[in-house]
């Protein structure tokens, strides 16, 4: 940062926001008592987590806002008559973020010092001051409010396939708890479309991922309200039957069986692909059980469903879950 030897005038310094109607005798000893320094782009005018004894205002150019210079997006920019490093200053505290220059740009130094006896002297520049820290607050409310939907949005995706646009596995491990606690008694059937690695290999990999969406599709529509479908990996989905009793999950496993038979495929250009069929396995959860048990049960079940003739389901074998000594 270059200090330049023409200080700033009283007509520029009048113009700017912090010094609206500030008295003319003020603004000309800030003018003459003031140093003007000269940033070249990209040059850090303010590091992040360094103590700060001034602010500055900008006369020309402009300034960006950055966690680290070179890491992510401007957090905002700093325009001509607005200024930076207020709080540090006032407070002779760290900075939070870096301050860079966008392009050569001026800026006005003003020391902390100065600063406290500016604000003695003028009630104008401290009510400036204020207003421009409580549009600085705003703003930082705003962005803030924004990150928060933004993560909450990116939350949600992260929690769906792109594929199917099921649920996906990470949904399964972080909310299954949640959902058992609102929606028990529940059934668990684990889905394998058969013979797969067949249909990959024969048809390639666009025509495996249709046929994956397609079951995928078959399954959503089958869903009742509060039931989720989840696509376990691969090939392999979840489907969670809320407060379903045994019977009424195997007349859906069976009509899930015909409904994915008698599903068609086609491809991106939508030519006819053939059909698949899929093989499940069912589990009626039980009092105490947890989670990976329930899904082991389940799992056994389709390899059963699979290893006996495919295009059928498999009925988990029940399990006997014991309290914990004193419960």
């Amino acid at each position: 940062m270059k200090r330049l030897s023409e200080p700033a005038t009283p007509e520029k310094l009048a113009n700017l926001f912090i010094f609206d109607g500030v008295d003319p005798d003020i603004i000309q000893w800030i003018a003459s008592y003031c140093s003007v320094y000269e940033l070249d782009q990209d040059e850090v005018l303010l590091k992040r987590g360094q103590r700060n004894h001034a602010l500055y205002v900008v006369l020309n150019g402009r300034l960006r806002i950055q966690l680290k210079k070179g890491e992510g997006p401007a957090l905002s920019h700093i325009g001509e008559g607005r200024s930076v490093g207020e709080m540090s200053a006032l407070e002779e505290e760290y900075t939070s973020a870096s301050v860079i220059a966008d392009c050569t740009s001026h800026v006005l130094r003003i020391e902390n010092n100065v600063l406290w006896n500016l604000i003695d002297q003028s009630s104008i520049i401290a009510r400036n001051l204020l207003r421009m820290l409580c549009t600085r607050v705003r703003y930082d409310n705003y962005t803030i409010s924004e990150t928060k939907k933004l993560q909450q949005k990116y939350e949600a995706k992260s929690n769906i396939d792109i594929l199917t646009k099921l649920r996906n596995r990470r949904w399964l491990e972080e909310s299954f708890d949640n959902y058992l606690a609102a929606h028990g008694p529940i059934c668990l059937l684990m889905i394998d479309i058969d013979h797969f690695k067949d249909y990959n290999d024969k048809y390639g990999h666009l025509a495996g991922d249709q046929a994956i969406a397609s079951v995928a599709n078959v399954i959503r529509t089958s869903l009742n309200e509060n039931d989720i479908a989840i696509r376990y990996g691969g090939e392999e989905y979840a489907m969670i039957l809320s407060q379903t009793g045994l019977e009424y999950a195997k007349q859906a496993t069976e009509q899930l069986l015909k409904k994915v038979q008698q599903q068609k495929i086609k491809d991106q250009q939508g030519c006819p692909l053939p059909s698949v069929t899929v093989s499940i396995g069912l589990a009626q959860y039980v009092t105490g059980e947890n989670r990976d048990s329930l899904i082991a049960r389940a799992d056994t079940a389709l390899y059963d469903a699979k290893r006996t003739g495919r295009n059928r389901y498999s009925l988990a074998d029940t399990v006997q879950v014991h309290p914990a000594p004193g419960v």
